[in-house]
């Protein structure tokens, strides 16, 4: 909707603000995976590949955007390449023990992916459908209030089915069965959840509080609840009081998640400035080059078994005051 929307149109391209974007959604993930060693964070690659699709779709002949024809052909062929990349079986294509050993990181990552692959496409039709959406509750709502129920009481209860037959349906299925039929009927209860949540004016005035705040700072939390609540228990603070410890560790939970978001801005800030594309850019490829010459090294020191405190010490020392 942020690029359809036509006071948009200009500055909403920019590379400043993909490069900002992106980093905001990696930054805290990457220096993480790389501080404790392997990579556990699969919903930001995901999150990024899902910008990236929007905003290339909207980017790529973008002045077709607002023609009713041109712009559903795009779309179209967005909705071809999907089904060609996820729903044919390209495995065929390649030996997949080659694909297992070689190229095992890729694989995973694309054997994720398919559990989402129709959710940007989604959200793209329900945004461009969303004017008219919101026009057609408020029309309904202007009508008399015979007409006004009963239209709403037919959309409720066609949306009520849906969710039924997904919830004895594809819901319960096994893991691996659902994870297979879940980008085809997932969007049924987001799309239910969505209708009733705004199926009367007095619901849309309103919101709790407290979600809007934590929603702030969902990416820091989701981040850092992988290590605050583990598979065997949270961390534990007071021995025998579980509830209590529960308190305590989310309370540091947020509380760490609020200053993590706020480093990351002041990072972003720093790093990459808004609206000025060549610095941006210069910046970011510096950033790529300057990680990747530390993993470089790292693998040097520990192959040579080098990694000392010292060493480690002298590298941090030099790297800042180059």
């Amino acid at each position: 909707y942020f690029y359809y929307h036509p006071a948009n149109n200009h500055d909403s391209y920019r590379m400043s603000r993909v490069l900002t974007i992106i980093f905001r959604i990696n930054c805290v993930s990457v220096f993480l995976s790389l501080v404790i060693g392997k990579a556990e964070y699969t919903a930001c690659p995901m999150i990024t590949y899902c910008f990236l699709l929007i905003w290339l779709t909207m980017r790529i002949h973008r002045s077709i955007n607002y023609d009713r024809y041109q712009f559903r052909v795009k779309l179209f062929g967005l909705s071809a390449c999907i089904f060609i990349i996820w729903d044919c079986d390209i495995s065929q294509l390649f030996s997949y023990d080659v694909m297992q050993n070689s190229f095992q990181p890729i694989w995973e990552l694309y054997c994720l992916s398919h559990l989402h692959h129709w959710a940007a496409f989604c959200g793209m039709i329900f945004a461009i459908n969303l004017p008219i959406a919101s026009f057609q509750l408020r029309k309904l709502e202007s009508l008399h209030v015979l007409t006004h129920f009963m239209a709403k009481g037919l959309i409720f209860v066609a949306l009520s089915a849906g969710v039924l037959v997904w919830a004895v349906g594809p819901l319960q299925m096994s893991s691996s069965a659902y994870n297979i039929s879940h980008p085809y009927f997932g969007i049924v209860p987001v799309l239910a959840f969505i209708y009733f949540r705004n199926i009367c004016g007095t619901m849309r005035e309103h919101h709790v509080g407290i979600l809007s705040l934590l929603g702030k700072y969902s990416l820091e939390i989701y981040l850092l609840h992988h290590h605050a609540f583990t598979d065997t228990g949270c961390i534990m603070f007071i021995p025998g009081y579980p509830r209590c410890n529960f308190v305590i560790v989310s309370m540091l939970l947020l509380f760490t998640a609020r200053v993590l978001h706020h480093l990351s801005i002041i990072l972003r800030q720093m790093l990459l400035p808004e609206n000025e594309d060549r610095k941006c850019m210069q910046h970011a490829s510096a950033i790529v080059v300057g990680v990747a010459v530390l993993c470089i090294m790292t693998r040097a020191l520990n192959s040579a078994d080098m990694i000392t405190f010292g060493t480690i010490s002298t590298i941090t020392i030099v790297c800042g005051i180059l």
